[in-house]
């Protein structure tokens, strides 16, 4: 009875299509109301979903899709088949395929839209539990993917499906079309346009965009190398740095600052340091240096002598060089400090002196016997290697020095300075000509000879001509008892002699008149010797006291009375001065005669040369005059 009911209940629902429960005029398919939709009561409404175990749920078969279950148990099957995402407790619908959850619980791992809660950072994270990239994309467009040998992220950037490997790229078209090994690139459009080009960094907007094919560069700042397109081992740092767009190739270049090298369109090997540098002075974006390789440029807006040269150097516009080589053994490089065209190799200009001063180096030597600027010729030691220092003015045009000061070599054995002479030398042509010498060992110096024997020793290398001269040496301040004439012996050799004298003696003509008339100059004696007036055979006297090995010359005698016929000149004859009293035979002195002479010899005891000049007067001789007379002599040497 129950079932006719039942069916008879049934028909008119299935006439309608609509079952309303608790609902006399449901509005869907199935419509059920609440039979108590509010209010106090405590019965139970709503629809219980059928309850499955996991194990259940993938046993079963002939699942209409949308079919939706709640599975209360993921102890029993697995994760696998239609089931492979059921990992929590919760409801599920089948889409034909598998089972998927449509409700988060507590219970579940689930990451949701508006954050998380509960999350615990050892276990809890976003991404894969399988062999798969992890991709994003931005209004459907790939937009990045975490893959094992490769990683972008931004839109347009390194694609999953890239050959490249060992490549990283962020940001929007960052690395794009790259086919290439480790390249990377952060920045909108960094490495944009590169293919097969390698090892690669570029970091910032369009760094290296236009790069292709070329390998090792680096390039950070905006707009660094964005020109670029074949060249390698280039590192451009700093905003615009090498970035002219007529930049396509190059090797092995290095800028660093702001707009560096801004200006370059090729070339290798150059090095620019500094704000603007290998631009124009006017500012950022210039253009002075375009091309060359092997410059260095460092300092802000520094440029080089030649915008298209080689192998040039500046720095801060302080030190320039020219001819920079990479082979050492064949170096020709020129540093200059204070000009931009050194010809040497090193060339200091100045052109304010400080303190009335150009100071090239100070240092705070103290009592260090070592000079503060060494100069040393490195050539293997042999005798006539040259260490000068060169001065001129403004010449010669060969670029040599007028003038060299330094040392020359005598041997090519000894290393402690013995073999080492002091020189200098003057150029009034190609050579330089010597102009004096001093010897290591003796401090012997030497002027026009190069071997002196003497404290100081002159050759003037013309015959009959000394090479020593004195001008506006005469005094008036008279001589003393001290003073010393100089003289030179017989080996050339200069010597002090004893004191000038000029002597004057007068005597009373008696017995004792060798005794009160006895005169002395130097190493010569002389005296009157007579003890009267009367005596036609008494003469002067002259000895030596000062050895016996000497040699005498007399000249010009004369004797002289009141009348003229009485005068008489002796000739030049020989004088023996030894140490015993010698009459000057051809000069007798009586009451009516006076003598006078002049006489030479040469002291080879005291190696001094004596010119005697005297004269001896009998006092008789005077009007009025008592029986004394005089001796007048001047001593020369």
């Amino acid at each position: 009875m129950k079932k006719i009911l039942l069916i008879s209940g049934l028909i008119p629902l299935a006439l309608s299509a609509q079952v309303g429960i608790n609902n006399t005029a449901p509005t869907s398919t199935l419509d059920i109301t609440a039979k108590n939709p509010s209010g106090p009561a405590t019965t139970t409404d709503g629809i219980v979903i059928p309850r499955i175990d996991r194990g259940r749920a993938q046993l079963m078969t002939g699942i209409t899709t949308s079919n939706l279950v709640y599975i209360n148990d993921i102890s029993t099957g697995d994760q696998t088949g239609t089931t492979q995402d059921v990992s929590s407790v919760g409801f599920y619908f089948f889409d034909g395929t598998k089972w998927v959850a449509i409700i988060s619980t507590p219970t579940n791992n689930d990451w949701h839209l508006l954050g998380n809660t509960g999350t615990n950072q050892s276990i809890n994270f976003i991404g894969t539990i399988d062999n798969q990239n992890v991709v994003f994309r931005r209004n459907n467009v790939a937009s990045g993917f975490l893959g094992t040998l490769n990683t972008s992220f931004g839109v347009g950037s390194l694609p999953q499906t890239s050959p490249a490997f060992f490549a990283t790229a962020f940001g929007g078209g960052a690395l794009s079309v790259s086919t290439g090994l480790g390249g990377s690139a952060f920045g909108y459009q960094a490495l944009t346009s590169n293919t097969t080009g390698a090892q690669n960094t570029a970091v910032g907007y369009q760094a290296l965009r236009a790069n292709t094919t070329g390998l090792q560069n680096t390039a950070l700042g905006y707009g660094a190398l964005t020109a670029l397109t074949g060249g390698g081992g280039n590192v451009a740092v700093g905003f615009n740095s090498m970035s002219n767009s007529s930049l396509a190739s190059g090797g092995f270049n290095v800028a660093i600052g702001n707009s560096t090298l801004i200006g370059f369109t090729g070339g290798n090997a150059n090095i620019a340091i500094g704000d603007g540098a290998g631009n124009t002075a006017a500012g950022d974006g210039g253009s002075a240096f375009t091309s060359g390789n092997r410059n260095i440029i460092i300092g802000h807006n520094r440029v080089l002598p030649n915008p298209t040269g080689d192998n040039q150097m500046n720095i801060g516009n302080a030190i320039f060089a020219n001819n920079l080589s990479t082979n050492i053994s064949t170096l020709t490089a020129n540093v200059g400090i204070g000009i931009s065209t050194p010809l040497t190799r090193l060339h200091v200009s100045a052109t304010t002196a400080e303190s009335n001063r150009y100071n090239i180096f100070d240092a705070p030597a103290e009592t260090n016997q070592y000079g503060i600027i060494a100069l040393r010729n490195t050539s293997a030691l042999a005798t006539g290697n040259y260490s000068l220092l060169g001065f001129t003015n403004s010449g010669p045009t060969s670029g040599g020095a007028n003038w060299g000061v330094g040392s020359i070599r005598t041997g090519a054995t000894a290393t402690n300075g013995s073999e080492e002479d002091f020189y200098i030398g003057n150029s009034t042509g190609s050579t330089l000509n010597e102009r004096l010498r001093i010897k290591p060992n003796t401090g012997y110096v030497g002027i026009g000879t190069s071997n002196p024997t003497a404290r100081v020793e002159i050759s003037s290398g013309t015959a009959n001509t000394s090479g020593l001269k004195f001008t506006n040496i005469n005094s008036t301040t008279p001589p003393t008892a001290n003073t010393s004439p100089l003289g030179i012996d017989a080996s050339g050799n200069v010597v002090v002699q004893s004191s000038l004298s000029t002597s004057f003696k007068s005597f009373n003509v008696d017995a004792n008149s060798a005794t009160n008339s006895l005169l002395t100059l130097g190493g010569i004696q002389l005296r009157y010797n007579s003890t009267t007036c009367t005596s036609t055979n008494t003469f002067v006297q002259v000895r030596s006291t000062t050895g016996t090995n000497n040699i005498g010359i007399m000249h010009s005698t004369s004797t002289s009375s009141q009348t003229a016929a009485s005068n008489a000149l002796i000739p030049t004859t020989p004088l023996t001065i030894t140490t015993t009293f010698t009459d000057i035979a051809n000069i007798p002195v009586n009451c009516v005669q006076d003598g006078h002479a002049q006489f030479n010899y040469f002291s080879y005891t005291d190696k001094t040369f004596y010119r005697i000049n005297f004269h001896v007067a009998d006092g008789d001789s005077l009007p009025g005059a008592a029986a004394q007379g005089y001796i007048f002599a001047e001593l020369q040497r």
